[in-house]
């Protein structure tokens, strides 16, 4: 009899025992639950600081701009050929000089220009330039005046001699290269082009 009632004292108590450990468990989850929603709370309260902190810059659109003109760049031109004094090739020279520098961005001021020519020269031309260097003429501060004053020297067609004079008295060659010349001839005359035409004939019947 006494040996059943301890057994059951000692079940009692071990039910008790786990009673208040499952109580205490309980409030361990609570408490974990509880300080799990803090924790969550804190968390949310720091990013919206850190928002308020440093906020995310808008994002720019950039503003359409116009497309660039590329046309003169994307155009492309030999040098110049060399010019040694020759008076024949002087205007061919000069216009091709100007044509490039028309469309190089690299060369704009008159001395830049001037420069770029003295490179192309040679021979007597080459001469002629060196001694207008040496005198630091003023001829070399001025591109207009620079290419000129190379027409005046150089140019001696043009300058020296009549244009009609040559046309009437073009030297014999075959009839391609009598046309070709008269016409180069014809463009700076400034005659009519009845005139014109009638030299033209006369000459031309000359070399047939």
């Amino acid at each position: 009899m006494d040996s059943v009632e301890n057994l059951q004292g000692s079940l009692e108590r071990i039910c008790a025992a786990i009673t208040a450990q499952g109580s205490t468990v309980g409030r361990h989850d609570q408490a974990l639950t509880t300080q799990g929603q803090q924790i969550q709370e804190i968390l949310q309260t720091v990013h919206a600081l850190s928002d308020q902190l440093n906020p995310v810059p808008p994002v720019s659109v950039p503003e359409p701009v116009d497309a660039p003109n590329v046309f003169p760049s994307a155009l492309s031109f030999q040098p110049p050929e060399r010019f040694d004094g020759s008076s024949d090739a002087c205007q061919g020279f000069l216009m091709q000089c100007s044509v490039y520098m028309k469309y190089h961005p690299l060369l704009r001021s008159d001395s830049e220009r001037i420069h770029f020519l003295i490179s192309l020269l040679t021979g007597k031309a080459r001469r002629w330039a060196t001694a207008l260097w040496t005198a630091d003429s003023p001829l070399l501060t001025s591109y207009e005046q620079f290419c000129h004053q190379i027409a005046v020297v150089f140019d001696h067609p043009a300058a020296g001699r009549d244009v009609g004079s040559r046309l009437v008295f073009l030297a014999s060659r075959t009839a391609a290269d009598y046309a070709l010349d008269f016409r180069t001839l014809a463009a700076g005359s400034g005659w009519s082009d009845p005139a014109l035409l009638t030299v033209y004939r006369l000459g031309l019947s000359s070399q047939l």
